[in-house]
């Protein structure tokens, strides 16, 4: 074998896992959401338009339940690679004017890095209606000298006609092509007594062929505890002419004092689980 073959073999296996590479980081970034989001918020599949609570990824609008407001932490593992995961910090702060949510997020994927900064804020219109408003700066490094950054914006809406009722509407207008695409997610929530909640969601953005759906329940047979299971159906792989992904989401949340931890289990048919854990001090 001359050396020019040698060579010429050597680039086009290096090329070759190279693709591979950058495939596999593609359909990780594709599913990020899941491991951006509130633990809580992925038990229940992922439907959190209409839900209030949470301190980091939620809806703008929502409130952050009794104690107004507190701080997070969580972890999440995609896959269960260690060198793939997900750290996020938050913070909530409830007023009489209204509240905020200030969030910091970092992830690694060996050369691919990306780290996020959050501010939201929401506050009451009337007795049933609530907006908000979150800007996001993203940083991203995708090779081991390029590096790309870029805002977002998202505007949610809550409306409460009744206690047991949350319809809510969260808008992601476009910002670049290289970030998240543009979307519009319509969510309901409802509350049966203090010991059942339902919700469901449907998602809709502009490079996705048909809607995306997500649904969950978070039963309470006491206070304290909650038991969380939920389902999502992706629409994203509709225009590669491939069927839509049905994904399993279920937790369990514990709560004693002011602490709070909770736990879910994301599972991809293909690649997996993903263990998420967080850790809330409520006010």
């Amino acid at each position: 074998m001359s050396l020019a073959t040698f060579h010429f073999c050597g680039m086009k296996r290096f090329l070759c896992a190279l693709g591979c590479l950058v495939a596999w980081a593609l359909n990780l970034q594709g599913q990020s959401s899941a491991f951006f989001s509130d633990a809580r918020a992925v038990g229940m599949g992922r439907a959190f338009v209409a839900l209030d609570g949470e301190i980091w990824m939620a809806n703008p609008a929502s409130g952050l339940g009794e104690g107004g407001g507190g701080a997070a932490c969580q972890l999440a593992i995609p896959y269960g690679l260690s060198d793939l995961s997900v750290r996020v910090l938050g913070l909530g702060l409830g007023s009489h004017q209204g509240f905020w949510r200030l969030g910091f997020l970092s992830s690694g994927v060996l050369w691919h890095k990306q780290s996020r900064w959050t501010l939201a804020y929401g506050r009451s219109l009337q007795e049933h209606w609530s907006v908000g408003l979150r800007l996001s700066y993203v940083r991203e490094r995708y090779t081991s000298f390029a590096v790309r950054s870029g805002m977002a914006l998202e505007a949610g809406i809550q409306w409460m006609p009744q206690e047991q009722w949350t319809f809510g509407c969260l808008w992601r207008p476009y910002v670049d092509a290289g970030f998240r695409p543009a979307s519009l997610s319509l969510g309901v929530s409802r509350r049966f007594e203090d010991f059942l909640l339902l919700s469901f969601e449907l998602s809709q953005s502009d490079d996705d062929f048909l809607p995306s759906w997500r649904m969950g329940l978070e039963y309470r047979p006491a206070q304290e505890l909650a038991f969380r299971l939920g389902l999502s159906r992706s629409a994203r792989t509709e225009l590669a002419g491939q069927s839509a992904l049905l994904r399993l989401h279920a937790g369990l949340g514990y709560a004693w004092g002011l602490w709070q931890v909770d736990v879910a289990l994301a599972y991809h048919p293909y690649l997996g689980f993903t263990p998420i854990l967080g850790v809330k001090r409520m006010r």
